[in-house]
């Protein structure tokens, strides 16, 4: 009788703890956060949940993970903070235009260009690691950092990126200033510096310009900036500090440069990957869109 006692109440609890895509209305009618005890197996995740909310852009859902592992040769083994649309996947977030959630009105999103065209011209793949993280935070890998992990300890020693994929601007600015205090150093870019809510980062994040106008309107502002020129462009020593890690023969690795946290110098960069033909188009477009905003 004890045993049918004991396997009732195991079922009933299991029917009724919330998992996988209850969790964000069992967040909504508890206000309480997932239990997740602080253990050497939560310490060494690959991933962890930094953040659920609404986008300030549409109010569509969004989620910030952060990974801890990086082989990307260019920035080194930084963590990586990825912002991804909560409920669509990466790629089909792209064909639907759901992708304004985590990009805002970034010039590289899918968009008829100025040659009649449709292009992207974001350098991130999300058929690649956003849609693999997208996927592993649905099938519940990722455990909430808040409630899982001493933050202190996991952040020593390292630097984040923040804007694996995504914009970080759609942050909460408290976390990005507690993790930056908590860090060695950071790296962080927005495309979305025209507008108020990302007000909170300058100082923190690097504006991204694609033409000389943006540059101009961001310093402006007090940003310092990061901005995509033309391969071959030489008029450019008055926008800031080439980019180390495109010196020739360079080393360098976001890792270790950190110059692009907001705070110390602008740094420009020859337009490069596949979108690199196209940036003259973006450019382009974006000069005259600010001088229809701006003059």
């Amino acid at each position: 009788m004890r045993y049918v006692w004991i396997v009732f109440v195991q079922a009933l609890m299991a029917k009724l703890s919330p998992t996988g895509d209850s969790l964000r209305a069992w967040h909504a009618r508890t206000d309480e956060p997932a239990i997740c005890s602080i253990t050497t197996t939560n310490m060494s995740s690959n991933g962890y949940v930094l953040q659920r909310g609404l986008s300030p852009i549409n109010g569509e859902p969004f989620v910030v993970i952060m990974t801890m592992k990086s082989s990307n040769k260019k920035t080194g083994n930084m963590i990586q903070v990825w912002i991804l649309h909560e409920d669509v996947n990466p790629v089909d977030a792209i064909k639907s235009g759901l992708d304004q959630t985590i990009c805002g009105d970034c010039p590289h999103r899918l968009r008829l260009h100025s040659d009649g065209k449709l292009h992207r011209t974001c350098y991130v793949n999300p058929g690649q690691a956003p849609l693999s993280i997208w996927r592993a935070y649905k099938r519940g890998l990722y455990p909430d950092i808040n409630n899982c992990v001493n933050v202190d300890r996991l952040l020593s020693g390292r630097h984040i990126r923040w804007g694996g994929y995504g914009d970080p601007s759609v942050i909460d600015p408290s976390i990005v200033k507690s993790f930056n205090e908590k860090a060695e150093g950071h790296t962080g870019y927005t495309h979305q510096w025209r507008h108020a809510f990302a007000d909170a980062f300058i100082g923190v994040f690097q504006a991204s310009c694609d033409s000389f106008g943006d540059y101009l309107e961001a310093s402006s502002k007090g940003w310092k900036c990061f901005s995509v020129v033309n391969k071959g462009d030489t008029d450019v020593a008055n926008i800031g500090k080439l980019c180390p890690t495109e010196v020739p023969n360079s080393q360098a690795k976001c890792q270790s440069c950190t110059l692009c946290d907001g705070s110390k110098t602008d740094i420009f960069i020859p337009a490069h990957g596949t979108g690199g033909k196209l940036v003259s188009y973006v450019s382009q477009d974006v000069h005259e869109l600010s001088e229809l905003l701006f003059n």
